[in-house]
């Protein structure tokens, strides 16, 4: 996906899973840990790409994400695979 001046959204991926849709029958939610936009970080979008809200932030960040899965019975929850860390969850506020 590319913003409207043509700019891609994603810069990279080191990680990208997928999780129950917001609303039901839709596309799935799909999370990212990479680069939007050029901030690295970690990522959810509920439209399939087109715009995305970051779910952490430079304090709360889990070192290197060696995998990620967004859960498919709860919507928003998070599943991260971190490097050395065990494995976290997440569910949005």
């Amino acid at each position: 996906m590319k913003q409207e001046n043509g700019t891609p959204l994603v810069d990279s991926a080191g990680a990208v899973g997928f999780g129950m849709p917001k609303s039901p029958g839709g596309y799935p939610t799909v999370y990212l840990a990479g680069s939007v936009a050029g901030v690295w970080g970690t990522y959810r979008s509920d439209d399939v790409g087109a715009t995305w809200q970051r779910i952490d932030d430079p304090q709360h960040q889990f070192g290197w994400l060696h995998c990620l899965t967004g859960d498919q019975r709860q919507y928003g929850r998070v599943y991260l695979g971190t490097g050395g860390r065990g494995i976290l969850y997440g569910d949005p506020r």
